[in-house]
């Protein structure tokens, strides 16, 4: 199947699939005589995949680790998303108590934040390809 055939398959881009090739996400099975990319039906399962586990909140650097793991299952990717995204939530319940607490002092107070996007873990800010 051609690009145009495999992207209206999956529901992704032409282009899209592309970028998927480029960063080794997906690799069409081969090609046409004339060098056109030759999706199979593997491949089109491989494009649902990405899709999945991107709608997941994964980046596009975890979505490459994930598949490249064989020891991955569905289970603990999820485990695994649960616990990040609760670490995630109380941060932000933290940071919107502070900003609820009327002030301590009577001095204006510092609108430096007091807390870095590094402290947010890494699938949901950090490494987004």
């Amino acid at each position: 199947m051609l690009i145009g055939d495999a992207a209206r398959s999956s529901g992704v881009s032409a282009r899209m699939l592309r970028y998927y090739e480029a960063l080794g996400l997906v690799r069409p099975t081969g090609r046409t005589s004339a060098g056109y990319r030759d999706y199979s039906a593997e491949d089109i399962r491989r494009i649902f995949q990405v899709e999945s586990l991107r709608s997941m909140g994964l980046s596009l650097k975890q979505v490459g680790r994930a598949l490249e793991d064989p020891d991955l299952t569905p289970a603990a990717l999820v485990v695994d998303l649960i616990r990040c995204t609760e670490e995630c939530l109380a941060q932000e319940r933290e940071l919107l108590d502070r900003l609820r607490a009327p002030p301590s002092c009577s001095h204006r107070p510092s609108m430096t934040p007091t807390r870095s996007r590094e402290t947010v873990p890494l699938w949901r800010w950090g490494d987004a390809v």
